[in-house]
């Protein structure tokens, strides 16, 4: 395996090893040279090595990879060995932790792991349960609470600090810090106000309202009252320290109003978190951040254990570090011993997984704790050096020193005629008064490029990309794609409880349970599983005019209903009773496949263009139902309520995925998803999508602990910014903002040079964006 001076060096280098590697470098060529070089000539045991990576996929290529190695070095006995390897996610060797340690850990030694939707049913129950309990006395201010943000809008947000401090490693506590005192900000305005009152210099509408202002402190000091003295307001120079208290005062008022709901939400944060925790306890069940706690628990508060699993690892080899968060850190110190080995490697530009609690800080601090033993990785392998440059030029500014231009690894012999970049660029403007959509005119000008580069033969369908920083438009791009007649593969999209296939498929649940439920049988009769017209809609609802549809078809159908509309009900019926008859014995998974078989509906679905994406969607609503059995029960009523839950407090879910990826087709991708694939042509699609902020009631925490939510003013109504708010919405959105550019550094860099030699023009990356 040859090997260039910089990953050479990075092979070599002995003891704590930080390798800051740009995309495309090779480091995972460096990963396994040095796993094969330790245990092949050092006579390190393959045991005695712990490997950790991002995904389970990253894991199982990363093994792949080194048994090949030391099957080329003649070492088939250690590839073998690799079975027992430790090579795995940071989840992964918690769990494998927990289960050579189960009793010291306190988790029951037949402890299972939750899945991802499994989760968020227990989530979703015990927030309802605390959500009951906390309101159950009804007491007004708990009311009040409940009602400025809504049970939908608490669930979302405090689950979501739940989430945020858990990862980092942190107590539940909603830490407002140091705000200002509010009896002091008074005091220092009634001061204010009488030294205004007392000044001659000043006119006599400003000592007017300076007097107003001493009544009002006299008579009423409560919080609530001085959350708003707008009507006290003065102008001029010699008003500005009355101004500056003024202001002081009621952003103290509002802060003092917010410690009274920071209690009330820290009350309800720990009943949540009381919660689940008893409901996991129930199913002998950890969630993935438990293996981290738990795992992380044991090593720190077990010595001899601690002791024994330092001994174990005389290297530890940590990829994509950039994604990690403080509490792997933390478990990554703890694990590793005194003599011990520790070699990471990362890329602080290529960080973009902060929705999963990543934080680049973490990378960034060990980066500098490291001072001259940083090691660069800067020779791409990937790109062409036109893509590179252009890559260089456009991030080198924003990202600042830290950044490390790329250097293409060679030249390639295949001239480029044409331009290696592109920019399209759509007017917002020109589409205000038009019925098209700008987006739309993105999705077509992009289409016709592509449709350009095939027709030419400078790259095939199969050999391109469209990344998007959110994939929530992509259908529309594909409709582009496909009008010209080109072949595409979409593994994003919209989410996915709203596809309409999901909520067609719910719908006939919610009748199997209540055949009275207007909604859900319109819904049903009006989609392919029955497909009557709309006047035969109308016709049954004369039919029943005060009772529920169904009773419309328990008697005679209309005789004004046209045959085939008839036809179709009376087949309904007899599906329909059969089904509910068969529904009491059937799993949740099969009753689904069951209803679409009865009605044909996988059929109806298939001949559609995008029959198989649908058919999957399909597919994954039964498997979601199976998981949700497994910890509930056949219980159709709670599965339809827990997916219409997860639709309200907009749980992250994406479309199921059916075409083959290896097919000569256009490919629709977010750019998390493109991780670690490479092609011929990106298209950095949507590159103009405006991001909208957060909403006013937001509560926000960080995973340094700072939190902060608006109040609401109880006479105007209005949010406004308590404590420190304002700061904490501002790093988000920096943090945000920071994610975004590197999302967009990501994407071109998944670009790789022609694999033939072609005098055609050859695009090897375009960015697709708006301009207003």
């Amino acid at each position: 395996m040859k090997l260039n001076p910089e990953q050479q060096a990075a092979v070599d280098a002995r003891g704590l090893v930080f390798v800051s590697a740009g995309a495309g470098t090779g480091k995972t060529k460096v990963l396994v040279e040095r796993f094969a070089r330790a245990v092949c000539d050092e006579g390190v045991d393959v045991e005695s090595i712990l490997v950790i990576t991002y995904t389970e996929k990253a894991a199982g290529e990363l093994r792949s990879r080194i048994r090949a190695e030391l099957t080329v070095r003649g070492r088939p006995d250690l590839a073998r060995a690799l079975d027992g390897a430790w090579i795995s996610t940071i989840h992964g060797f918690c769990h494998r932790l927990l289960r050579s340690h189960p009793f010291a850990a306190g988790v029951d030694p037949r402890f299972r792991v939750v899945d991802e939707s499994q989760g968020r049913v227990l989530r979703g129950e015990a927030f309802e349960t605390s959500l009951t309990e906390f309101c159950a006395q009804d007491d007004p201010a708990r009311l009040r609470l409940l009602a400025v943000y809504g049970a939908d809008g608490l669930r979302r947000m405090l689950t979501g600090v739940y989430e945020t401090l858990r990862s980092a490693g942190r107590e539940l506590v909603l830490e407002l810090g140091g705000g200002p005192q509010f009896d002091a900000k008074v005091t220092e305005l009634r001061d204010a106000a009488q030294c205004l009152a007392d000044d001659s210099g000043s006119g006599e509408t400003a000592r007017e309202t300076a007097r107003q202002a001493l009544v009002l402190l006299d008579a009423d000091v409560r919080a609530e009252r001085l959350c708003d003295l707008g009507d006290l307001r003065v102008r001029g120079e010699r008003a500005a320290t009355y101004e500056e208290s003024r202001r002081a005062v009621e952003q103290a008022a509002l802060d003092e109003l917010a410690a009274a709901d920071r209690d009330l939400l820290q009350e309800l944060l720990a009943a949540f978190a009381a919660a689940y925790q008893e409901a996991k306890d129930r199913e002998s069940a950890l969630d993935f951040e438990d293996l981290q706690l738990r795992a992380r628990d044991l090593l720190r508060d077990d010595i001899a254990i601690r002791e024994r699993e330092q001994l174990r690892f005389r290297s530890i080899m940590v990829d994509e570090f950039q994604d990690t968060n403080r509490l792997q850190c933390e478990l990554i110190d703890l694990i590793a011993g005194a003599g011990s080995e520790r070699f990471v490697v990362g890329d602080e530009f290529q960080s973009i997984y902060g929705f999963r609690h990543a934080d680049v800080q973490v990378f960034r601090e060990r980066r500098a704790s490291a001072g001259e033993g940083v090691l660069p990785l800067t020779m791409n392998y990937r790109s062409r050096p036109e893509v590179l440059a252009v890559v260089n030029h456009l991030f080198g500014g924003d990202f600042g020193d830290e950044f490390q231009p790329l250097a293409a690894s060679r030249e390639f012999p295949d001239p480029v005629f044409g331009p290696p970049v592109e920019l399209l660029v759509t007017d917002k403007t020109s589409y205000a008064d038009t019925d098209v959509h700008w987006r739309r005119g993105e999705a077509r000008a992009i289409a016709r490029r592509i449709r350009d580069l095939i027709d030419a033969g400078d790259a095939t369908a199969g050999e391109i990309v469209l990344l998007f920083a959110a994939g929530t438009d992509a259908e529309w791009y594909e409709d582009e794609l496909r009008t010209l007649g080109i072949a595409t593969y979409r593994g994003t999209g919209r989410g996915y409880f709203g596809q309409q296939q999901v909520v067609d498929l719910l719908a006939y649940l919610r009748l199997l349970r209540n055949r009275y439920d207007d909604e859900a049988l319109v819904s049903v009769l009006a989609s392919p599983f029955v497909g009557i017209s709309n006047d035969a809609l109308v016709l049954l609802r004369r039919a029943a005019p005060k009772r529920p549809l169904f009773v419309a078809l328990e008697r005679e159908l209309p005789e004004s209903l046209p045959e085939r509309d008839a036809q179709l009900l009376r087949a309904f019926r007899q599906r329909y009773d059969r089904l509910t008859a068969a529904s009491a014995r059937l799993s949740l998974e099969r009753l689904c496949e069951r209803v679409m078989a009865e009605h044909d509906y996988d059929l109806a679905v298939l001949a559609t263009w995008d029959g198989r994406r649908r058919y999957a969607n399909l597919r994954k609503l039964a498997r979601l139902a199976r998981s949700y059995e497994e910890l509930r029960g056949p219980d159709v009523e709670g599965f339809v309520r827990f997916v219409r839950d997860q639709e309200a407090v907009g749980a992250r879910e994406l479309e199921a995925v059916a075409e083959e990826e290896g097919g000569d087709a256009v490919r629709l991708l977010t750019i998390h998803a493109a991780k670690g694939l490479e092609f011929k042509v990106v298209v950095v699609a949507d590159a103009g999508r405006d991001r909208a902020p957060p909403a006013s009631d937001e509560i926000l925490a960080l995973s340094d602990g700072r939190f902060g939510f608006r109040v609401a003013d109880p006479v105007t109504s209005e949010r406004r910014g308590a404590y420190a708010y304002e700061e904490v919405r501002e790093a988000r959105k920096a943090e945000e903002r920071a994610e975004r550019l590197r999302l967009y550094y990501a994407s071109p860099a998944r670009s790789i040079p022609p694999v033939r030699p072609t005098r055609r023009p050859r695009s090897a990356g375009c960015w697709a964006g708006s301009r207003r």
